[in-house]
């Protein structure tokens, strides 16, 4: 049960850094008014809160499965969750950019 939780959220917080990477170039740097950016920004939030539930979600799932001695291969699958794996990069997404 443990596993299934732990893989939804991951699965969950994927999806949705994902979203907010597409956000970030669709929305926010083609916004040309301040109404826009400031709706674009709020969606990101809404976004950055999901992220940050699904990532709690994980770290108390795992931290219940270490309680019950895995083993080896589960160590090895679940690791915990560090706060720059939750960070995205937009420079990448575009490759007419300077210094890639």
């Amino acid at each position: 049960l443990h596993e299934g939780q732990a893989n939804d959220a991951l699965h969950n917080l994927r999806i949705y850094l994902c979203n907010k990477a597409i956000l970030f170039r669709t929305t926010i740097r083609q916004a040309k008014s301040q109404a826009l950016k400031t709706r674009a920004w709020s969606q990101v939030t809404s976004v950055q809160q999901a992220v940050s539930l699904h990532a709690s979600i994980y770290t108390k799932t795992r931290k219940q499965m270490m309680k019950l001695e895995p083993g080896q291969d589960q160590l090895q699958k679940y690791k915990p969750l560090l706060h720059e794996q939750l960070k995205i990069s937009t420079a990448v997404g575009d490759p007419n950019a300077r210094g890639q």
